[in-house]
């Protein structure tokens, strides 16, 4: 499984989380590695708002 970045940034007066992946860890990511990345946000999205919703 490919290494990505994640993080998650709260604007305040904006009602909504905001996530971004990958700032400028994968360069030129081909469609797999894009793949990846992406499942690997939906990852984390889960386990960050279970936390959140479920506490």
């Amino acid at each position: 499984r490919m290494l990505s970045h994640v993080y998650t940034l709260q604007i305040k007066g904006y009602d909504r989380l905001l996530t971004m992946t990958d700032g400028a860890m994968s360069i030129s990511p081909d469609l797999k590695q894009k793949a990846q990345i992406i499942q690997n946000a939906i990852y984390y999205a889960h386990l960050l708002f279970t936390r959140i919703y479920h506490n």
